[in-house]
């Protein structure tokens, strides 16, 4: 992370899983562009999860073929990050942990919310 908030990715980009609107490989740190500051990020195995700071939204992108991504009924794989329906209105994010076809978000006032399917 940078001192702003900025997150960096890199790695294997299929299915969109860098959130850099493509699904190119990228070999060096490269900055996510999501328009607010990230304080923490958790990754399955082919998706991402940012979360904003003080929590204030969830960003997802890459595969959802299990609805990993949270984003209801629609499966598609996104490239760039999608943001979610997260935390609902009075939460706050306070935790996140990514399974390989699964995520679980805390939010205060402490209710777990489950994405995907672990399989």
């Amino acid at each position: 992370w940078g001192c702003a908030g900025a997150a960096f990715v890199w790695g294997h980009g299929g299915n969109g899983r860098l959130g850099l609107g493509s699904s190119q490989h990228c070999r060096s740190p490269t900055q996510v562009e999501l328009g607010e500051a990230v304080s923490t990020a958790g990754c399955g195995s082919n998706f991402t999860i940012f979360v904003t700071r003080q929590g204030g939204s969830l960003w997802a992108c890459g595969g959802n073929r299990y609805g990993q991504l949270g984003l209801g009924p629609d499966l598609t794989a996104r490239e760039a990050p999608s943001q979610l329906d997260l935390p609902r209105d009075g939460e706050i994010v306070v935790g996140l942990s990514c399974g390989v076809n699964h995520a679980l978000c805390l939010t205060r006032p402490r209710t777990p919310h489950g994405l995907g399917t672990e399989r």
